[in-house]
């Protein structure tokens, strides 16, 4: 369902320029996209390797460009709801999904070709994880492992990460 919010009407708006940076990217030969990932967009490497592969299957249309995004919002709420599930019940884990769906930044990330709701779903996918890994994996060795997850992450989208290792230290 966020994943067909996300996609209302997307195919309507012309790219914007952010977007057609993505289209830039998806166009060049790899050895020219590694060239300007070395100059240029380094932080945006990985989504740019992905949009390279999606653009060969999916074509290069507004809509076939912003789909990864719609969907990766769908993997968000998803991940999101069963966080939720852990803490509250399932009505009340099912209004937070619901009202994330409705919120204008989701929505607007998941309808545009650029990498904010890959960041937003790897950041729910992380928390997932984590709360599965409490489980069973040492406390010590989670707040290792997510400091290293945060050099990943462009600023401000490590903030759910470091959050994790925070927690990880006061669950001690």
């Amino acid at each position: 369902m966020a994943a067909c919010v996300a996609m209302l009407w997307n195919w309507r708006p012309a790219l914007w320029l952010d977007e057609v940076a993505t289209l830039s990217a998806t166009h060049r030969s790899w050895g020219q996209l590694a060239g300007m990932l070395h100059h240029v967009d380094l932080v945006h490497a990985f989504y740019y390797v992905l949009m390279k592969l999606w653009v060969a299957v999916a074509g290069t249309s507004a809509f076939a460009l912003r789909l990864p995004s719609a969907l990766c919002v769908g993997v968000t709420i998803w991940a999101l709801h069963r966080v939720a599930l852990r803490f509250v019940t399932p009505t009340i884990a099912t209004a937070i999904a619901t009202v994330a769906v409705c919120l204008p930044r989701v929505t607007w990330a998941g309808s545009e070709a650029r990498e904010q709701a890959l960041a937003m779903a790897l950041a729910m996918l992380a928390t997932l994880a984590l709360l599965r890994a409490q489980r069973q994996v040492p406390k010590s060795y989670l707040v290792g492992c997510d400091g290293a997850h945060t050099k990943g992450f462009e600023g401000g989208k490590d903030v759910p990460l470091e959050a994790h290792g925070l927690a990880g230290v006061w669950s001690r």
